[in-house]
C-alpha cells in the first residue's frame, strides 16, 4: 500500500507546501479516488511529481478546470490529483503569423480575450469557458456547434508538449503552420483524456474574428419537414457555420420556447438554428439567399445581435448538462440525424436532444429523476441506432454507481487493441488516469 504521508511530504519538497494538500477537498465534482492534490507551477515541478508517482507506481489523475470530471469511468485506485491551472502563461504570440503558444492551464475565456485584442480567435466552442482549461478541452476533444464549418481541436493544435508517466517531456509539431516533421502526436494526445501524458504547452493556429454574424431560427412542424429542410440546406448555395436541430425538450432547456411562424407553439415539433459568420456583405447575402431557398417553410426569424449571441452561448452550454441529469453523446452519419431524434422522441425517457445536424453529432440529456432501468433500456436502443448509422453512443454523465453496468464508452471499437498497445508503450506502469479511458 502507498504510504501517503511519505508521498505527500515528497510532493511538498518538490512543489512547495502551499500547493500540496491531502485528500480531495476543493476538487470539483469528481469520480477520482484522490488521496493527495498538488498544483505544479512549471514543467520541471510537474516532471518531479511524475517521478515521485512512477517510483511507487502511484496513480496520477490530471485535473484542469474540473468541468468534465464526470466523463469516463471511475478511477481504479487511489492516487494524486495533479492540477494544471498554475500553468497558464502565454509563451509566444506572433499575431501576424496567426499562431499562439500558451501553457495548457490557461482558461478558455482568458485565452479568447487575449486573442480578441488582436482581432483573432480560436473557433472551437467550449462550454463553461471561464472554468475550462485549454489542456482539459484538448484532452477531452471538446467542440460545439461551429465544428460543422470550422472544425475541432485536431484542426488547430500544431504543436504540443507533454510530460509522460516517467517525468520526461515530449514535444511534437512546432510553432509554424507548415510543419510536417515527425509523427503527428498532436492528434494522438487530443482526446486521450490524460491517459497517455499530461499536456503542458500547446501551439495553436488561429482565425480572424468574424466581422458579422447572423442567427436564423425556424420552427418545423414534423420530422418529415425537418428532413426536407436539412436536405435543402445540404444543397444550399449558402455556407453556414453551424446547423443545429433541437427537439422541443431541448429548446425548452435553452429557454427558447418553440413556436411556428404562425405563432402556434403546438404546431412546432422541432427547431432549426442556422449560424452564418463572415464579412458583412457575405452574411447579408447568405441570410437573404437562405430565406429564398426555404421560403416554402415559412418566414425565417433572424435574431437581433444580442439575442443571437445569447442563443449561440446556450447552444454551446447545452452539452455541459446538469449535475442531476444523465447525458449521452452520439455520432452517426449526418443523414441519420432526423431518424435518431425521432427514435429519441419515442422513448419513455424524456430526452432533450440537440444535434449538430451537419456533423452527425447529438447530445441528449434527461430531466432530473430518470430511473436507471428506463435509462439503460433507452440508451441501448439509441446506441443500436447510432451503430447502425456507422457511429456510436457514449455516456457523458450519469450517477457513478450506474457506470458499473452501463457501457460508458459505447460499443467496443475495432481499434481498441491499438489503443491498449499505445497505452502500454507510453504508460507502461498504468499510472495515468487508470481505468478512466482504458482498463488494463
Amino acid at each position: 500500500m502507498t504510504d501517503w504521508a511519505r508521498v505527500t511530504e515528497q510532493l511538498r519538497s518538490r512543489v512547495g507546501a502551499a500547493h500540496v494538500h491531502s485528500g480531495s477537498n476543493g476538487l470539483p465534482e469528481s469520480e477520482l479516488r484522490v488521496a493527495a492534490r498538488c498544483a505544479p507551477g512549471d514543467t520541471a515541478e510537474l516532471a518531479e511529481v511524475m517521478r515521485v508517482a512512477a517510483a511507487d507506481k502511484t496513480a496520477i489523475y490530471p485535473v484542469g478546470g474540473g468541468t468534465l470530471m464526470h466523463l469516463g469511468l471511475p478511477g481504479e485506485r487511489e492516487g494524486i490529483a495533479v492540477e494544471t491551472t498554475r500553468l497558464d502563461r502565454v509563451i509566444d504570440y506572433p499575431s501576424r503569423d496567426m499562431t499562439v503558444t500558451v501553457q495548457a492551464g490557461i482558461r478558455i475565456t482568458s485565452l479568447q480575450k487575449i486573442l480578441s485584442g488582436e482581432g483573432q480567435r480560436l473557433p472551437v466552442d467550449v462550454p463553461r469557458g471561464g472554468e475550462a482549461t485549454l489542456g482539459g478541452a484538448i484532452a477531452t476533444n471538446t467542440s460545439g456547434p461551429r465544428r460543422y464549418a470550422l472544425g475541432t481541436f485536431r484542426d488547430y493544435v500544431i504543436g504540443i508538449s507533454v510530460v509522460d508517466a516517467d517525468g520526461n517531456e515530449t514535444k511534437a509539431g512546432g510553432r509554424v503552420v507548415k510543419n510536417v516533421a515527425g509523427y503527428d502526436l498532436c492528434k494522438l494526445y487530443t482526446g486521450s483524456l490524460g491517459a497517455l501524458g499530461i499536456i503542458t504547452q500547446v501551439t495553436l493556429k488561429l482565425r480572424p474574428l468574424a466581422q458579422a454574424r447572423a442567427v436564423v431560427r425556424m420552427g418545423l412542424d414534423s420530422p418529415v419537414r425537418a428532413a426536407e429542410a436539412l436536405d435543402r440546406l445540404a444543397a444550399s448555395r449558402t455556407r453556414p457555420t453551424a446547423i443545429e436541430l433541437l427537439n422541443r425538450a431541448a429548446a425548452d432547456c435553452l429557454d427558447e420556447p418553440l413556436r411556428s411562424v404562425a405563432g402556434s407553439a403546438a404546431a412546432t415539433c422541432w427547431t432549426l438554428v442556422i449560424l452564418f459568420e463572415e464579412n458583412l456583405d457575405a452574411v447579408g447575402w447568405q441570410r437573404d439567399q437562405l430565406r429564398q431557398e426555404l421560403k416554402d417553410f415559412g418566414d425565417l426569424e433572424c435574431l437581433a445581435d444580442d439575442a443571437g449571441d445569447a442563443l449561440c452561448r446556450r447552444l454551446t452550454e447545452f452539452q455541459a448538462g446538469a449535475a442531476d441529469s444523465v447525458m449521452f453523446k452520439a455520432n452517426f452519419l449526418p443523414s441519420a440525424t432526423v431518424s435518431l431524434l425521432e427514435r429519441a422522441e419515442r422513448q419513455p425517457v424524456a430526452w432533450a436532444v440537440q444535434a449538430h445536424a451537419g456533423s452527425g453529432i447529438a447530445y441528449g440529456r434527461t430531466p432530473a429523476g430518470a430511473g436507471p432501468h428506463a435509462v439503460a433500456a433507452s440508451l441501448a436502443e439509441l446506441r443500436a441506432a447510432a451503430v447502425a448509422a456507422r457511429g456510436n453512443l457514449v455516456l457523458r454523465r450519469c450517477p457513478s454507481a450506474w457506470k458499473k453496468t452501463l457501457p460508458v464508452w459505447g460499443e467496443p471499437r475495432g481499434d481498441a487493441w491499438l489503443m491498449r498497445e499505445l497505452k502500454a508503450k507510453l504508460d507502461p506502469h498504468g499510472i495515468l488516469n487508470p481505468g478512466r479511458l482504458l482498463s488494463r
